[in-house]
């Protein structure tokens, strides 16, 4: 089936009403009608023409205010994908973890480098990866071939390789790996897919999992610490 095509006067149409209806949710943010603020925002996600970065920040303040502490987090830690190094997104996702009885601190020196950088987004991370093979080649071809200051440009070459695999872990931990967010207030933990099965531990809302896999209502998810059970599907948002 052939998908039919918008004439280019559709297509401005259709950017202005976004506009408006984005325009008419931040006003209603400003004069502080945060539920309907909070739908606003909430209807724009996945929209082509809408930067999702400051939206999922939008969406965080806009739950912040309602005092919706875990959905804060969450729409936080979504815009930290698309906005590695946004200093005030940083001091309000600070402030959320405070909330949520986090022992959060102010991070300086090298733990803030460490924690920020390299933290890319996609588009970043392309460029930096394609820059760092090209690199590693050139400096082959020079070092290998010409033989010219052979050790130098081989060990800037390793380095270079390495700063790209170091690159892509870290890209993979923050991007592609499969975490989430616990929004309930007060999550358990069974030890199955079922309700009547033992509890094994409570988690607070805000504690980031790792997901492994869903079953119907239920997901299985792995703590920090190794503990894995199920929660759920209600009490999880992925990231």
């Amino acid at each position: 089936m052939v998908a039919l095509k918008l004439r280019p006067f559709m297509i401005a149409l259709l950017l202005l009403l976004s506009c408006q209806a984005l325009f008419a949710t931040e006003q209603a943010y400003q004069e502080g009608q945060y539920t309907q603020a909070l739908e606003g925002f909430l209807s724009q996600v996945g929209a082509p023409n809408i930067a999702q970065g400051p939206l999922y920040y939008n969406i965080g303040n806009t739950y912040y205010k309602q005092e919706i502490y875990p959905k804060a987090y969450w729409a936080y830690k979504k815009a930290t994908r698309d906005l590695p190094r946004d200093e005030d997104l940083y001091h309000n996702l600070l402030l959320t973890e405070k909330k949520l009885g986090f022992n959060a601190t102010e991070d300086s020196g090298i733990v803030l480098f460490v924690k920020r950088f390299p933290f890319f987004s996609l588009s970043e991370f392309t460029t930096m990866l394609g820059f760092s093979i090209g690199l590693f080649s050139l400096f082959l071809w020079i070092g290998i071939l010409k033989r010219v200051y052979k050790i130098p440009l081989i060990l800037t070459g390793i380095c270079i390789l390495l700063s790209g695999f170091g690159s892509s872990i870290r890209y993979y931990q923050t991007q592609i790996k499969k975490t989430g967010v616990i929004i309930s207030a007060k999550a358990p933990l069974k030890a199955g897919p079922v309700k009547t099965l033992p509890t094994l531990t409570h988690l607070s809302g805000g504690t980031e999992v790792i997901r492994i896999r869903q079953q119907n209502e239920w997901v299985e998810i792995r703590l920090d610490g190794g503990l894995v059970g199920w929660i759920l599907e209600s009490d999880y948002w992925a990231l």
